[in-house]
């Protein structure tokens, strides 16, 4: 097992239920993301880190690094204070399930503002 398999396994079940289907369905979105495990969460890169999955209570919610840049998708996104990354939250297995096709949206969408974002770098 990896760190961020180790990580995911120590999870109350439901929270390791949630994280382990976003897991799937984030290293789903392309074969070039590679996965990390930093600051003691899971990251997900591509050209760059693009998101990674965190906790909050009994919810888990996978955070975008240039969800701002994703204006499109802003009435998804949580409602906080934070400028550039902006999150989806999730309180149950069904709820993702359910968003399927809006999380497949959103990653595609990361995906490119990462490629435009490291690519002038």
């Amino acid at each position: 097992m990896n760190a961020t398999e180790l990580y995911i396994h120590g999870l109350p079940e439901n929270q390791r239920l949630m994280m382990e289907f976003l897991r799937e369905i984030i290293l789903a979105a392309s074969p070039k993301i590679r996965e990390d495990f930093k600051y003691g969460l899971p990251f997900y890169y591509s050209k760059g880190p693009f998101c990674y999955l965190n906790m909050q209570k009994s919810n888990v919610y996978i955070a975008f690094y240039w969800g701002k840049l994703m204006p499109q998708f802003s009435h998804y996104f949580d409602p906080d204070t934070r400028v550039m990354i902006k999150s989806l939250t999730f309180s149950s297995w069904e709820m993702i399930e359910e968003k399927i096709p809006i999380l497949q949206e959103v990653l595609a969408a990361a995906l490119t503002v990462d490629q435009e974002k490291y690519s002038k770098k």
